[in-house]
Order: C-alpha cells, then structure tokens, then sequence
C-alpha cells in the first residue's frame, strides 16, 4: 500500500521538494499534492517517505517524480469552442510576419499538438513560434515524439468535428512501426525551455498565452505570481486562455477583459485604449 500522507507530512515535504527541485510544490494545493503523490507511490511502490526523500537524490527519480505530480491533457482539441474561436484570432494575425504563442507548463502534447494543427488549418503555420515549457526532461521527451495514443482517438475524432476542421484529423498524423504520430513537418519552430511558470518565459512578448487547467492545482495565493508572470510575457492586444473551471485572479480589469466568458479568453488592453 502506497504512503497515505498526513497535512503536515505534505506541508513539509512540498517544501523539501521545492528545494530539491526548484518547482513550486510549496504553493500547490495540500489536496492535490497529496492526491498526486499517493498516485506516484503507488504507481513506483513508494511506501514510506523516507524511500521518497533518499529517491530525490536520484535525477532520473526526481525528473520521474515531477512528471508524475503535473497533470496531462488526455484529447486533442479538448473544448472545441476554444479552438475555434483562436482559429478567428490567428486568422486576424495573418498579416504578421510572425505569431508567437507561449504554452507555460506542457505536462503532454495534446494542447501543443492541436495549436500546430489549427495553425496549419488558418495558414499560419509557418508564422508561428512556440514557447513551450516543461517541468520534467522525460515530458518533454514524450511530447517530441508526437506520439498520439489511440485509445483516445475516438474523443479526439469527435473533438475535431465540433471544432469543425478543413479535414480528416487522421491526415495530420503518420504511423511508425505501428505507433500514431504528428506529422514531423509539424515540429520546425517549438521552443522548449525548462522550468517552472516564472522560469519558462519567452525571450519576447508573445500574441497568445495558452494556460489551461494549470492554476487549478496551485494555492489561490499563488495565482497572482502567475498573473504577473503572464501579464509581463503578453503582448498588448493579445489573448490569454485559461481553463473552463478556472478563475483569472481579481482586480484584473485594469490589465484584461474577458471577451468569452464561457471559453475563458481574457485580451490585454493596448496601453493606448486604456
């Protein structure tokens, strides 16, 4: 049986880690560490904290560890409304010689993946430039692969025909040896830098910020150290999406308005229609 943690067990041992691994554990929900710990300890036979904290000395099982805590997205074009509606935006920067997005935390390849494809459908694909974070070296080994798993096919088949794409969902995909994979002309200009949120910022200011379902499992404290981190990475006039189920951190109207409330797009005013 995996190790059950106690409150203060788990208060202590986010800080260890956040030590350990320079990732914000400390300001994760106890609830979700929690959750996301007894996961791991059952998966990997961890029964006793100290197993846990002599493993941490171990890159591989530290890097292992992380991977396991982040949370990933299981469908291409989850939320098609979404995807549709930054199909309209990307449309409305066609004129620009550049599009540059900034995904904060990639925990798998289903979000990336769609915005390549959705590019590609808008004709801007070779405009776009990807900022993708990563907290664990082993994510972003799995998302390079492009590696899409079939037993999620028929959801993600159903996803891209409510998001209404150009065609077949399966002509973006190619097979080697018997494994589903993203095309590999889909990969030129992804940019992946290890860190956490405040660590994995773009080099400059990007036109879209894709962080969905990631301030969910962090202490409402934290969200506004994200907000800022987010804010000081967005261009004026650019997009913000987060998740469905989430809440962008209050007073934020001085900074963004909510243009759909129901798909959670935020745009940052241009500083002079403040």
């Amino acid at each position: 049986m995996a190790l059950n943690y106690s409150i203060r067990e788990i208060r202590e041992l986010s800080e260890v880690l956040t030590q350990e691994t320079q990732m914000p554990f400390n300001q994760m929900s106890q609830s979700f560490l929690k959750r996301r710990l007894y996961l791991f300890g059952e998966k990997k036979g961890v029964k006793k904290n100290e197993q846990l904290l002599a493993g941490l000395k171990d890159e591989a099982f530290k890097d292992d560890l992380i991977n396991n805590i982040v949370v990933p997205v299981t469908e291409l074009f989850r939320d098609p409304g979404l995807w549709r509606k930054i199909r309209e935006y990307f449309l409305s920067l066609s004129d620009q010689s550049v599009i540059k997005v900034w995904i904060p935390q990639i925990a798998s390849g289903e979000e990336l993946y769609t915005l390549l494809i959705v590019a590609q459908e808008t004709g801007v694909l070779d405009k776009i430039e990807v900022t993708a974070g990563y907290c664990a070296s082993v994510t972003k080994e799995l998302v390079e692969q492009g590696v899409i798993f079939s037993k999620k096919m028929d959801t993600n088949l159903y996803n891209y025909k409510r998001y209404e794409g150009k065609q077949s969902l399966e002509g973006y995909m190619e097979d080697d040896e018997g494994v589903l994979k993203l095309k590999s002309s889909f990969w030129s200009k992804i940019n992946f830098k290890k860190g956490c949120v405040t660590i994995s910022k773009p080099d400059e200011k990007v036109d879209l910020v894709l962080f969905r379902n990631v301030m969910l499992y962090y202490k409402k404290d934290y969200h506004s150290v994200l907000k800022e981190a987010i804010d000081s990475s967005l261009k004026p006039g650019g997009w913000l999406c987060i998740g469905v189920r989430e809440q962008f951190p209050t007073p934020y109207s001085d900074r963004f308005e909510c243009i759909d409330q129901k798909e959670k797009v935020f745009l940052k005013f241009n500083a002079l229609t403040q």
